[in-house]
Formats: C-alpha cells, structure tokens, sequence
C-alpha cells in the first residue's frame, strides 16, 4: 500500500468540449468521482482524456492520428492550443499536448509497479484491461473477436514472449524435420531393395547352374500333352478337375494342386467310413428298443390324465363346499357394519360441532396477535423517534458547548501558533549555526592538512640529517657545526598559529549549535503542551460535527436543517404516542376480560375428546366392515376365476362338482387296468398323480436318450456320405472305390512330379540369360565394374543413408524438445495467469449477477500453425455473445475488468475509470454493482471515476459511498458555452 499513487488532479485545456484552464480536482486516495450530466457535454471526453494523456491515443477513434489532434481541440479555439495534465499524490505529473509528449518510460516511471514481472510495450491494451471501461462496447474484451482478444491479453501476461518463441522454431520445422528423415529413410529402403534383389539375382544364377548340371529335361509341349492327359484321370478317378492353361508351367502347377486335394479328400473319406462302419450294429439294436418305450410311454400317459382329472374334479368340489360355508357367515355380519356406522356418524357430528367453537376462538386471538403486532411496531416506532429526539437533543447540547468555548478555543490557537513560530526559529537559528559549524570545521581539516604536509617534509628532512652537518639541502645556506639540526627539529616542534586559530573557531560554532539544540530541547515540552491544550477544542468540535452531520443523514430525517428539527421530532413523537393509544384500545375491546386463553384451552381438549370418540369408532366401523370384505373375499378366493356368490348358482355349482369326480374315479379304474401293478400302485403315503409323472417321466427321459443315440448313428452315417440308414452292404462298396481312386491318385502325382523336374531343367538355361541380363542391368544402373563392386557400393550408399537419417531424427528430437519447452512454458502461463483470470471473472460474475444460465466458459485456444493464440468466451460452445442481451454484456464486461485489474495489478494506481457502465442495468444489478464496489474502494485502495447521465443514480451512488464511509465528489457538467462546458464539483 506504501508505493500506491492516486490522482489528485485533472486540468483540461481546450480539450474537446472543454475550455482553458479547467480543474476537476480528485481526492488523492481510495474515493469515488461521479461525473454526471446530459449526453453530449464532456462525461466521455473527462475519462478519454485521461486515457490520451497516458497514452496519446483514445481507442475508440480508428481515424488517422492527425485528424484526431484535429479533432481534440475545442471548436472555437486556437488550433493545436489542446493539452491534458494528469498530477498524481506523489508530485509527479504526466503533461500530453503539442507542444509536451511525454514518453512511454516517463509514463512507465510514474504508474509502474516495481514488482510487475513483464515488459510492457505499449499501455493501450493494459489500460484497457485493468483501467478503463469504454462507453463503446466493440472496445470491451468480451466483445472482441477470439483473436484480438488473446492479443490484448498476452501483452498484459507476457505471453507474447511465447508466441515469439514459436515464430523463432519456425511454423514448418517439424515437418521439414519430418520430411528429411522421412526422404532419407525412403532413399535407405530404395537403395536396400536394390540390394536385395542384385543379391537375390545372384543366388538365382548359382540355382540355375547347378540345376543345368543335371540329367535329361522335358519340353513346354510335352509337359502341356501329358499334363492334360493326367488332368483327365484324376478327375475320373476322384471327381477333382484341375485348371486348363496353355502355359505347361502353370498347367503342372494346377496338377499338383489337385493331386495334393485329392489326396485330402481321399484321407478324409476313408477316415468317415471307418466311422460310419461302427454305426452300423448300434442302429439296428436302437430300432427294437424305440419301438418297446412308445407303447409303454402311451400307457402311462393315459393313466396320469384319468389321475389328473380325478384329483382335479376333487378339488373343485371342495373349492365350492368352502364357498358355501363363508357365505353362511355374510348376513351377521353385514347388522354389525351398520351400527358402527350409526354410531361412526354420530360421533362425526360431535367433532364437526367442537372444531368449529374451537376455529371462532381461533380467529379471535389472530386478530388479537395482529393487534398486539400491531402495538410492538408502533411502540419500538415510538422508541426509535424518542431516541431521535434525545439524539437531537444531545447534539444541540454539545454544539452550544463548542459555541461556548469559541473564544477560549481561538486563545489555545494563537498559543500554539505562537510556539510554532518560536519552534521554526530556533530551528532556523540552529540550521544557521550547523552551517557555520561545517564551515570552521571545513576550514581547520584545510590547515590541519597544510601542516601535516610541512612536518611531513621537516620529519624527511631530518631523517637525512646528521648533527655535524652544516650546508641546508633546501636553501643550500651555511650553519656552525649543530646548529642546522638543532633549527630543523625546532621547527617541527613548533604549533602553526593558523591550526590554532580554525580549531577555536571549530569550537566556538560547537557551542553555539549546542546551545541551540539546548533551546529547542526547553521549547518542545512548551510547544507539546500549547498543541495538547489546542487538541481538546478541537476533538470536540470534531465530535460534534460529525454527531450533526450522522444526525442530518438518519434515514428518518432525511437531510433537514437543524433549525426547527427539535419541534418536527417531538410532533412526529406526539403522532406516534396518539397512534400507540388507539392500537391499545383496540386490542383491549377485542379481550376485555383476558380470558380468551383459558377458553381455547377448554375448546382444545373438547376437539381432543372428540378426535379420540371419533378415531374409536372410526376403527370399530373399519374393523366390522374389514370382517365383512373378508367374508366375501374368502368366498370368492374358495374358488379362482369365478366370483358367482348366489346361493342357488354356489347350491349347483356343488352337485356338478360331485357328477364330475364320479365320472373321474370311474375312468382311473379302467386305465389301471391297462398297466402293471407296479406303476398303479404307488408307494405308502405318495400321491398317485405324482407316482404316474415320475414314471412317465423316467420313460420318456429313457426314450429320448435312445433316439439321441439313434440320431448320432444316423448323422455320422450320412457325414461319410452314405446313402439311407446304415447297412453293411452300401459301406463294404465304398471302400473298395475309394481304395481304387487312391492308386490312380498316386501314379498321377508321381507322374507331375517328374513332369516338373524335366520342365525345371529345360528351363533353366533361358533363365540364366535373363538373369544375367537384370544383373547387368543393376550393375550399369549404379555405374559399377560388376555385381561385386556394386553390392559394396550399394552397402556404402546404405551406410550413409542410415547416417543421414540418423542427423535428420536427432534434429528432428531436439524440435520436440523445444516445441515441450514451449508448450510446458504457455501451459505455465495458462495455469498461472490465465486461469485465475477465468475463475476470479466467474467469481465476480456470481457476486453481483443475476444470470446462473449464462455463465459463459472462458478458455485459451493454442493455434500452432500460425503461431497465433485465441481466448474463446462461449455458452454452449458458441460465442457468447449470441446469448448476451446489452445489458447482460455489460455486466459481463464489467466482471472481467474487475477480474484483470485485480488479478494483474501492474500499475501503483489503483484506478477505474468507467464510462456510463450502468447504462443498460436494471436497479438490481447497479445496488448489486455498488455493494460489490465499496469493498475493493476500501480495501484495495481503489479510485474510481464514473461517469452517469441519471442524477437520480449519481446521488444514489453518493448514498452508498457516504454510507460506506467512501470519499466521495461529484462533477456536475451543466451546459456548453463560449468558453467550454460549465461544471460545478460537490
């Protein structure tokens, strides 16, 4: 806080509406100026000013600069006779005009933190970040595009220093890297596949000439007339047909393909009739066992449904027999059902009857609680104005006592200002003698050093002396034998007059400036205590101007005079007392007797009485009624799916039930006949329709394992490729064609084999000579002598591709190092600068705003490839300025402002300057704004100067700041005349 500066000064000379010599004084601390008036008098000129004499330029103006200066000069006065001069609490002062241009270092050495880390080039974009709000709302950040916008802020961050960085790499040099490893590597593989294939060549060549060495070889139409000879037998033999080509190499190729699938085809079939002939016996012994199981699966299946029925006909008919007997039950109780609710509705009534006596009392002592409501308001209203009137009171006491002592107050001052001046002139007095002092002392160390030189030379002098010398080395004169040493130490011992005379005079102005200092000394206790005399005059009155003042502004009073404010309170008090007396009265006609408590706690306990009759028979009639729902219900789950409950259909229902369960007895009788003993009689205590499932389940569970078995023969049987179901016969004519293809098989295979090896031979010597001449070829290609040299100098080539390559991705690292450095440099940025930036204008945002939907995402966009940066403002991933009403957009402005001057506090003056920044803001959001504004004037040691049209708004203003104890002035422009616009400062 020590090194912050304030702006106590603006003069303005003829600049644009304002005329010569024009003053707006500033409190020279945290404090709030309002410049107020109508549209078109100087509001915006008063802070664009400011901005030009910090700068020389105003932002909103894109004009050339000439005709800017053109059009700063006041219309009517001498061209270029413009100039603005900015003083600051620290005595500096910033001078811009035509004839004064102050340079951006002068600018810098009076608003510079010492402690700002970046350089600054030019303070445009740093005022418009953290100093000035334009009225123009294309200026504002949250307006400008993403990429002026990042521009603007990296100047304030230094984060231009990294987008130099990566300019300096170079937008391309990655890929230029890239490239050149990429092209060497591609360089290395051409030149190793030329290798390979010279190497390769040549491993043919020697293939080739141990080949010619061998026997005989069979010609191309040979081999094609045999080949297609022996195509034809193994298609015959196997059904398999090779491809037919005119060319012998790829018709032998086809040929022992077909061969090799043949032989396959044939392995794989022998192995299926091997299997196929162990189905055989399994198949047949399956037939007679399937054929067992169904006729005693049919059986038990027809004695299990005469079971079913059985037990099904018994339990129908006991079902109904239950239904009858319940609906015995249901005339009892449905008399109960109807008297308890008899006596439920009696007992409603009653309830009914007691919570409307308790609802009258009740509403009564509502009306008595607004009344005694009613009477405490006034009363602590009748309390606050009482105090008023003693507040009063006590203020006019202690202003006709600071009246009083008037006269006694002006003697302590005279006192006080009498020692002052005794105080400044012993002071001068003792300023007077230090000055003779240093100069006798000044004078002495002259003399001092002149003679310390004389005995300097004497002490030599003598040293080269000896007593019986008699001719001087100095003056060459003649001296008796003695005599020369004797003078010579004489005259050292001897004291200068001149050093004895400087040291009296040294110690002369000593005492005078002690005895001054001892004056001084005995003069303060005199000046401390004519200053301690003064003080309590002062205080008081102090004390009492500010009681006057704090009373003027209560809320209650509103700013009147003191005159005949005595008489307003005491009749304002009277009213209250009269009102108080009358709520009083009131209050006691609605109670006269005070016992309105006691009757609602009688009416309470009636409605409890009541409550609890009501709840009991209540419970009696649910209960009497839940006996009788039971009833049906039982009668009706008896039987499911039905719900008849008449007696003569439920009477009919029964009989049927009986006819049915005859006829089912009659039917399990004739199926147990049917089957063995052993399946119809079950074991002791076991259901009969359980026994006959389980064994009808156990048939049909052996049934299906047989037919799985018989399924699995048949399905191998036809998988071999035979035809029908097995048999012996069909498998014993398989095998015997299969074992005649497999010899035809492999006297073709061996045949092609040989066909294969002749071709090979006859070929060989034609490909000699054409490998031969590809060798050639290469050799000549790389200019070699032959293919020896030529694959050294191919591996050489290798070898220096591979160390080309090697430079290349080393560089291509040491790129990538540095593009990290960089990258690691600017995330360091973000994370520091940016980022608090983000989250403190999203914090601003949520103090004063009413707009949670639209709080936008603010975030730093990288764009390498032009080495350019955005910082992006979006809601929804669109720019928010698509959401932003004006007034939402201002708000959102002034959040960010706020965000930046606090988070990057560059200059030691702490300042806003902002024109009309409520324009578009409803009531809310300007208290919101000015609630959120007072804490950083005070704390932070802010100056602000705003600017308004709306007087009504700049005295609100002036109320919130007064309120907060903020220093406050307010400029009122009223119109423009000849000589400039005429204002006025509160």
């Amino acid at each position: 806080m020590k090194d912050r500066i304030h702006l106590s000064e603006v003069r303005l000379d003829n600049f644009r509406s304002f005329g010569p010599n024009c003053r707006i004084p500033l409190r020279a601390g945290p404090s709030v100026l309002v410049v107020a008036g109508p549209n078109g008098l100087g509001k915006t000129t008063l802070i664009e000013a400011i901005e030009w004499a910090l700068t020389g330029r105003i932002r909103r103006f894109s004009q050339d600069e000439s005709e800017v200066d053109r059009a700063l000069t006041r219309r009517g006065a001498a061209p270029g006779s413009h100039a603005v001069t900015l003083t600051f609490s620290n005595k500096k002062t910033i001078t811009r005009g035509p004839q004064s241009t102050p340079t951006l270092s002068d600018v810098l050495e009076v608003l510079r933190d010492p402690a700002w880390p970046h350089e600054i080039e030019t303070l445009v974009p740093y005022l418009g970040l953290t100093h000035v709000l334009s009225q123009s709302s294309t200026l504002r950040l949250t307006s400008r595009d993403p990429e002026k916008r990042w521009s603007d802020l990296s100047e304030l961050t230094g984060a231009e220093r990294i987008e130099r960085m990566i300019k300096q790499l170079g937008q391309g040099t990655k890929k230029r890297l890239t490239l050149g490893a990429n092209k060497e590597a591609e360089e290395r593989e051409k030149l190793k596949g030329k290798l390979d294939r010279l190497a390769a060549l040549l491993n043919q060549v020697r293939q080739n000439d141990a080949l010619l060495s061998a026997g005989s070889a069979y010609s191309a139409d040979q081999v094609l007339d045999e080949a297609k000879t022996l195509v034809r037998r193994l298609a015959s033999a196997s059904g398999i047909e090779a491809a037919s080509h005119d060319d012998a190499a790829l018709t032998l190729e086809a040929l022992a393909a077909a061969v090799e699938k043949s032989r396959t085809d044939m392995a794989e079939r022998r192995a299926a009739l091997v299997r196929a002939e162990q189905q055989v016996a399994p198949w047949t012994a399956g037939l007679a066992e399937l054929a067992r199981l169904d006729g005693a699966v049919a059986g038990v299946t027809a004695l299990h449904r005469a079971v079913v029925a059985q037990a099904n006909a018994e339990l129908r008919l006991e079902r109904w027999e239950r239904r009858r007997s319940f609906l015995a039950q249901r005339p009892a109780a449905d008399d109960v059902v109807k008297a308890a609710a008899d006596r439920l509705e009696q007992h409603r009534r009653a309830m009914t009857d007691a919570n409307e006596a308790q609802q009258a009392l009740e509403d009564l002592n509502t009306r008595l609680a607004k009344a005694d409501e009613a009477v405490r308001i006034e009363e602590g209203v009748l309390a606050s104005w009482r105090a008023l009137a003693e507040e009063e009171r006590a203020v006019r006491i202690a202003l006709r006592g600071v009246a009083e002592e008037a006269e006694a107050r002006a003697q302590a001052e005279n006192t006080r200002r009498a020692a002052e001046e005794h105080h400044r002139a012993l002071e001068q007095a003792h300023n007077d003698a230090t000055l003779a002092l240093a100069d006798a002392e000044a004078a002495r160390v002259a003399v001092a050093e002149s003679v310390a030189d004389k005995a300097a030379h004497l002490s030599a002098l003598i040293k080269n002396l000896h007593e019986h010398d008699t001719e001087c080395p100095l003056c060459l004169a003649i001296h008796d034998d003695g005599e020369l040493f004797a003078r010579a130490h004489r005259a050292l011992e001897r004291q200068d007059p001149g050093l004895t005379a400087a040291t009296a005079r040294v110690a002369e102005a000593g005492a005078r400036a002690k005895a001054c200092l001892d004056a001084i000394a005995a003069h303060v206790p005199l000046r401390q205590a004519a200053a301690d005399a003064l003080q309590p005059y002062l205080d008081r009155q102090s004390a009492a101007d500010a009681r006057a003042d704090t009373l003027r502004h209560r809320p209650k009073i509103g700013g009147r005079p003191l005159d005949g404010l005595a008489e307003w309170l005491d009749d304002r008090v009277a009213a209250v007392e009269t009102e108080v007396a009358r709520l009083q009265e009131v209050r006691r006609a609605l109670d006269p007797d005070e016992t309105l408590t006691d009757r609602r706690q009688r009416a309470a306990q009636t409605v409890m009485s009541a409550t609890e009759a009501l709840a009991a028979a209540e419970k009696e009639h649910a209960d009497a009624k839940a006996r009788f729902d039971q009833i049906l219900t039982s009668a009706r789950h008896a039987v499911p799916g039905s719900l008849e409950v008449d007696p003569v259909t439920v009477d009919a229902a029964v009989a049927e039930a009986r006819a049915a369960l005859a006829k089912a007895e009659v039917d399990v009788d004739t199926a147990k006949r049917a089957v063995d003993a052993r399946v119809h009689t079950a074991p002791e205590g076991t259901p009969l329709v359980q026994w006959t499932k389980a064994n009808l389940d156990a048939l049909e569970k052996e049934r299906a394992g047989v037919a799985g078995q018989q399924d699995a023969c048949l399905r191998i049987w036809t998988e071999a490729g035979m035809p029908g179901e097995p048999a012996a016969g069909s498998l014993v004519e398989a095998l015997a064609r299969t074992a005649a293809a497999e010899d035809v098989m492999g006297a073709v295979g061996e045949r092609c084999q040989t066909l294969k090896t002749g071709y090979e031979r006859w070929l060989a010597d034609q490909r000699r000579h054409e490998l031969q001449r590809q060798i050639d070829k290469l050799v000549t290609a790389e200019k070699a002598v032959d293919a020896e040299s030529c694959l050294a100098l191919l591996n050489e080539c290798i070898a220096g591709a591979e160390q080309a390559e090697k430079q290349w991705s080393r560089a291509h690292r040491i790129a990538n190092r540095i593009a990290g450095i960089i990258d690691t440099k600017q995330a360091e940025y973000i994370a520091t600068i940016v980022d608090p930036l983000r989250h403190r204008a999203g914090r601003f945002d949520q103090v004063w705003t009413s707009f949670p939907d639209l709080q936008p995402d603010m975030a730093h966009v990288r764009r390498r490839k032009g080495a350019k940066g955005e910082f992006t403002i979006t809601i929804d991933d669109n720019d928010a300025n698509l959401y932003f009403s004006e007034g939402q957009a201002g708000v959102k402005a002034l959040s960010f402002l706020l965000a930046a001057s606090t988070a990057h506090p560059w200059s030691r003056w702490r300042a806003l300057l902002l024109d009309d920044p409520l324009q578009y803001n409803d009531l809310v959001h300007k208290a919101a704004f000015l609630d959120m504004l007072r804490p950083l004037v005070r704390s932070e040691s802010y100056q602000v100067v705003l600017s308004t049209h709306d007087l009504e708004e700049a005295r609100f203003i002036e109320r919130k700041c007064r309120n907060a104890g903020i220093a406050f002035n307010l400029c009122r422009l009223h119109a423009l005349g000849k000589d400039g616009v005429s204002y006025s400062i509160d």
